[in-house]
């Protein structure tokens, strides 16, 4: 398994946990968790040529973003 997959694999796995009803530091841990795998992800797979993926990695990176949040309201 290519060391991106298990990656994604971490991070989905954080993201499913993130449904849960957690203190406000795990969302913080959430952030630097997928900001620095996506981070990672792009250049690992931009360098072995895996490259068809790599906006939608960058998108995510963005709005996972610690440094400067993205904040998106809940309209109903």
């Amino acid at each position: 398994m290519y060391s991106s997959q298990i990656g994604r694999v971490c991070i989905g796995i954080l993201m499913l946990i993130g449904i849960l009803d957690l203190p406000y530091g795990y969302y913080s841990f959430l952030r630097w968790a997928v900001f620095l795998c996506m981070i990672f992800i792009v250049v690992v797979d931009s360098s072995k040529g895996f490259g068809n993926l790599t906006i939608p990695h960058v998108i995510i990176g963005l709005l996972f973003n610690p440094l400067f949040p993205v904040f998106l309201d809940k309209s109903y």
